[in-house]
C-alpha cells in the first residue's frame, strides 16, 4: 500500500496575486498492490500483480469579478479511482550481484461524484451560472519502468543503484466535461494544457549492517521535472532537484521485517505560465516518511 503521486498547496485567503488560478489544491492517491512472485531457479524470479488506486481531488479559486461584483469563488471536489497491473523480473547472476526490472502500468484515475460549486454569483447571472454543477474527468497517472542493481561488497556493506523512467507525457492536458454550461462564454468541456514530458530519476544508496538484524541506509536521488518551460503553475511547481534519504531496517524474525525511511527535498524554480499569463519564483521543501512491513514465506 503506497502513495505514488500527489500533493497539495494552500495560499493566503487575502493578498494572494494568483487567487484566480488557485487558492488551495489537493491531489491524493493511494494504491493497493497485491503481488505474487515465483522463483524459477537459483538465478531467476518473476512477479506479477494487480494495482487498484483510489484518490481525491479538491481545488478552490476565486473567479474574476463578474458584472462589477466581488467575492465570486468556486470549488471542485471529486473522488478518483483506477486500476492497472505490475510485473517484474529478478536476476541473480552471482552471489554478490542482483538485478531487477519492474513495470507499473499507467493508471487512468476517473472521477466519481465530481461537483463544481460556485458561490457569490451576481443576481443578474444567477440563471446562467449554476451554483452546483456535476462534471467528469480523467487524470492519467504515468507508467513507471525501473531498472536496478545491487552489489554486496561484503557481509556488512551493500550498494545499490537504479534508473527510473516515468512516462509523464500522458498528462498533456486536463479536460473537464460539465453537465451544464459553467457560465456564459466559457467552453464545455474545458481543456487546460499541461504539456508534461517523460522524465528519468537516478538513485544511489548503500546499506550497512550494524548487527545481523539491524541495518542503516543512506541514499540520494536526482529527479528530473516533467514540467516544461512556460508551463510552471502555482498549482504545483517543480524543478530538477536532489532528494536525500535515510532509513533503518530491522529483521524481527527470519520471515518478518520492518523498514523505516525518511527523505528531504528542496525545490526552487523561477518561470512563467503561458496559459495563465502568470510568472513567479517557487520554493518548496518536502519531508517524506515511510514505513514498510514485509513477510517472506
Amino acid at each position: 500500500v503506497y502513495t505514488p503521486f500527489g500533493g497539495g498547496v494552500t495560499y493566503p485567503d487575502t493578498g494572494w496575486i494568483g487567487q484566480y488560478i488557485v487558492k488551495s489544491m489537493s491531489l491524493k492517491t493511494l494504491c493497493f498492490q497485491p503481488t505474487v512472485s515465483y522463483k524459477l531457479n537459483k538465478m531467476l524470479g518473476v512477479g506479477v500483480g494487480f494495482v487498484y488506486s483510489i484518490g481525491s481531488l479538491q481545488k478552490k479559486m476565486d473567479i474574476a469579478p463578474l458584472n462589477d461584483s466581488v467575492g465570486t469563488s468556486s470549488e471542485i471536489k471529486t473522488k478518483l479511482s483506477g486500476y492497472g497491473f505490475n510485473a517484474g523480473v529478478y536476476f541473480n547472476p552471482t552471489e554478490a550481484l542482483s538485478i531487477g526490472l519492474t513495470y507499473r502500468s499507467q493508471l487512468n484515475m476517473k472521477s466519481k461524484d465530481g461537483v463544481l460549486k460556485t458561490s457569490g454569483i451576481p443576481t443578474l447571472l444567477a440563471d446562467s451560472i449554476p451554483a452546483s454543477n456535476k462534471f467528469t474527468m480523467t487524470i492519467p497517472m504515468p507508467k513507471v519502468i525501473t531498472l536496478g542493481a545491487e552489489y554486496k561488497v561484503n557481509d556488512q556493506l551493500t550498494l545499490a543503484a537504479d534508473v527510473c523512467f516515468v512516462a509523464f507525457k500522458v498528462f498533456d492536458s486536463l479536460r473537464v466535461k460539465f453537465d451544464q454550461s459553467p457560465g456564459p462564454g466559457l467552453p464545455n468541456p474545458k481543456t487546460e494544457p499541461r504539456k508534461f514530458k517523460n522524465v528519468y530519476t537516478f538513485q544511489l544508496g548503500g546499506q550497512y549492517k550494524i548487527i545481523d538484524a539491524l541495518a542503516i541506509r543512506l541514499g540520494v536521488r536526482y529527479a528530473m521535472s516533467p514540467i516544461p518551460k512556460g508551463f510552471v503553475s502555482p498549482e504545483g511547481a517543480d524543478a530538477n532537484h536532489f532528494i536525500y534519504c535515510g532509513g533503518l531496517g530491522y529483521q524481527i524474525t527470519d520471515n518478518f521485517a520492518v523498514d523505516a525511511s525518511y527523505s528531504f527535498e528542496s525545490v526552487k524554480r523561477a518561470d512563467n505560465n503561458l496559459y495563465y499569463h502568470f510568472s513567479g519564483t517557487y520554493k518548496t521543501y518536502a519531508s517524506i516518511a515511510g514505513l514498510s512491513l514485509s513477510y517472506n514465506f
